[in-house]
């Protein structure tokens, strides 16, 4: 069984350590490397067990994505000390899933979105392999954020969508991208852009998409906080970025 760590850092500081290596590829774990590894992705093993892995994974500042295989386990993730988006593709095998509210059965191909604040059982009666998204929830549009903040299994619209995520994230893993590279922040926007992406196919099936006017007030909230601190940044400025009148605004 693995719980996610209370002592999980979350500051984008602390998400690479010295003690730590930022990226894992092709790695074999088993036993106490195995815990090991699990306890810096904020989680602790429970299982008496001895757990095995096989990890690919690149951790940045506030961007964590893994693709790794895993033997039969429960996991129990406890709720972070904030809100993370944590999306979990499942590839092969099928894990049960259970949070506050609502309960569901990844297979391969299956999306699921934790809860963003609260904990969630994650039970593999045989080993499976899945992708893993993580970052700070507050870098989704606000809409989403709201909506899935309890965690969802995904519709199967979003299927094609996750295709692309995936494709993407395989790359990664398969070439010598590092957080210290000068595009890297550049990857994790797209990387985060395309699980918005995800989460508005998925919306947009529920018949739960935002209004515009909810996407325009958190576009402006956003533009906002980027440039709060500017001298020159004024309500005009900010219609013209979201392309709308001074009235509208």
């Amino acid at each position: 069984m693995l719980v996610r760590s209370p002592h999980r850092p979350e500051r984008e500081e602390d998400l690479v350590t010295p003690s730590r290596s930022p990226v894992r590829r092709s790695a074999s774990l088993a036993g106490d490397e195995a815990v090991s590894w699990f306890a810096d992705s904020g989680y602790r093993v429970l299982d008496p067990r001895p757990p095995r892995a096989y990890v690919d994974e690149v951790r940045g500042p506030d961007l964590r994505i893994a693709r790794y295989w895993h033997s039969e386990t429960t996991l129990l993730r406890e709720a972070p000390d904030r809100p993370r988006a944590a999306v979990l593709l499942q590839v092969d095998g099928s894990v049960a899933l259970e949070a506050p509210g609502w309960t569901g059965c990844a297979e391969p191909g299956s999306v699921a979105v934790l809860p963003a604040s609260a904990s969630a059982t994650i039970t593999a009666l045989s080993p499976g392999a899945h992708l893993e998204v993580e970052f700070d929830a507050d870098q989704l549009p606000e809409a989403l954020r709201r909506d899935y903040e309890g965690g969802a299994l995904l519709d199967a619209e979003v299927r094609p969508f996750s295709t692309v995520l995936i494709s993407t994230l395989n790359a990664a893993f398969n070439s010598e991208l590092v957080p210290e590279d000068p595009g890297f922040p550049a990857f994790r926007l797209a990387v985060r852009s395309l699980v918005s992406g995800l989460l508005t196919v998925d919306a947009a099936a529920q018949g739960r998409l935002a209004t515009r006017g909810e996407v325009l007030v958190d576009r402006a909230r956003r533009i906002i906080a980027r440039r709060a601190a500017d001298r020159a940044f004024s309500a005009s400025v900010l219609s013209r970025e979201l392309r709308i009148s001074a009235r509208s605004l």
